[in-house]
């Protein structure tokens, strides 16, 4: 009897335990997912639904479709730019992975929600939704700026947001690799 007393007091210390491990916050980040999808000139695309994973593969052929025809494309990449703003994505290499990359420098385009002009606080606050954490991000202060690096799926895979002295977004930018580009 005792033995089965001190067992059923192990379990129910575990579950305790282990309640009070997953608190609200991780499982609002649970839940909220933050898509990368990029606005320029009215016109959006979404990379992927939950920056958390990978994006597989780029269609440019929907890329194009969404954004309109690149301002300049070769055989191996695909470039839409305006006059601050660009998308790049680049197949790759025998040698080099494919990616695509994202630089958002005006007021009315934006990545994942987030515009230039927005205040530091504004673009936390819109993060704090999706479950970011100021512990989470990396945050960085330099004389004159300072940068908000969100992490995606892997190290190398980001979102970067450049804040001026008066803590106003003047670029957003990202870089994420992908299995395939056609």
């Amino acid at each position: 009897m005792k033995k089965l007393f001190k067992s059923i007091v192990a379990v129910m210390l575990c579950a305790v335990i282990a309640v009070t491990a997953f608190g609200a916050d991780t499982a609002q980040a649970a839940t909220k997912k933050m898509p990368l999808k990029v606005t320029m000139n009215g016109k959006s695309y979404t990379f992927t639904k939950d920056i958390s994973k990978k994006v597989k593969k780029v269609s440019i052929k929907k890329v194009k479709k969404a954004l309109g025809k690149p301002t300049n494309s070769g055989e191996d990449f695909w470039y839409w730019e305006t006059e601050i703003s660009a998308i790049a994505c680049y197949k790759g290499t025998e040698y080099s992975e494919p990616y695509v990359e994202i630089n958002i420098g005006e007021k009315e385009h934006s990545l994942s929600g987030i515009k230039c002009g927005m205040t530091k606080k504004s673009v936390l606050k819109k993060l704090k939704k999706y479950g970011y954490k100021e512990s989470n991000l990396s945050i960085e202060e330099y004389p004159g700026f300072s940068t908000i690096d969100i992490p995606l799926y892997n190290d190398s895979d980001f979102i970067r947001i450049k804040f001026d002295e008066n803590d106003k977004a003047y670029q957003v930018y990202a870089k994420l690799h992908v299995d395939t580009i056609k």
